[in-house]
């Protein structure tokens, strides 16, 4: 059972802007961040941060991976997370 319509996923996850400050593949959508690569999306991503806590969720389209990082402190999550886009680099050119 889903808890969102189809349709409205797919207009969800569509590029809607380009996050030039961001990179040249970065896009945000309707609520979400999305990276598109070479024609296709690589990656869909919700993230949050305040005072205390950062998160991000994403879902790694490829690798059909979702990765989710929830931290206590304010920016604790980013190194977790650029840990594991390394190793997903380092594995796909393998």
């Amino acid at each position: 059972m889903r808890s969102c319509p189809q349709a409205l996923v797919e207009i969800y996850v569509q590029p809607y802007v380009q996050a030039e400050s961001e990179g040249e593949h970065i896009y945000y959508g309707h609520g979400l961040w999305i990276t598109h690569d070479l024609g296709r999306i690589s990656q869909t991503a919700i993230v949050g941060s305040d005072a205390g806590v950062s998160f991000k969720s994403s879902v790694y389209h490829a690798e059909e991976l979702l990765v989710t990082v929830i931290s206590n402190t304010t920016g604790s999550a980013w190194p977790v997370l650029r840990d594991i886009d390394t190793a997903l680099q380092a594995e796909r050119m393998r």
